[in-house]
């Protein structure tokens, strides 16, 4: 599988990472079983796109995002896209892919680990992280949209990566 792309260093990173999640999960579903819900498979799509209005629309009306764990709740859509747009900033290239073989899809929710290898670049600092993590969905109208997203992670991991970026 190869393809030619075209575009900006940015652009062919973010289709790296979207054929990426798609082999991950082609290969998981050839080997774990159930689908994942449409929902959670569009959430990290859209993400990696940096298209925050996609991302947004794969959540429920009604919802909550804890993202990490622990933090204040996220609970509007507008709240969520404002949040998307304003990481959209921070990263030159967004890169969220599920680990192959850890993805657990259970009825309409699902667990999924996933490797960070995002790409902050702040007045010429170029911060690139690097840190795992488990996003934890449940999900609604038969895994269409997102009812809850709450992240498990070392929150510390990426706000010591990009320090140099962030001051």
């Amino acid at each position: 599988y190869q393809r030619r792309v075209r575009g900006t260093l940015s652009e062919k990173m973010a289709f790296r990472a979207l054929g990426a999640i798609q082999i991950a999960i082609i290969t998981w579903q050839a080997v774990a079983g159930p689908p994942v819900p449409s929902s959670v498979l569009g959430f990290f799509e859209a993400q990696n796109a940096k298209n925050c209005t996609a991302w947004v629309s794969m959540f429920a009306d009604k919802f909550e995002v804890q993202d990490p764990m622990g933090s204040e709740p996220v609970t509007t859509k507008k709240a969520l896209l404002a949040g998307c747009e304003q990481n959209n900033q921070l990263f030159e290239t967004v890169s969220l892919v599920p680990v192959t073989n850890e993805i657990y899809s259970v009825g309409e929710g699902a667990a999924v680990r996933w490797r960070c290898k995002s790409v902050a670049v702040v007045n010429g600092t170029r911060c690139e992280l690097d840190f795992t993590g488990i996003d934890v969905f449940s999900t609604i109208n038969e895994g269409a949209l997102i009812s809850s997203m709450h992240g498990y992670f070392d929150s510390d991991l990426p706000a010591a990566q990009l320090k140099p970026c962030t001051g």
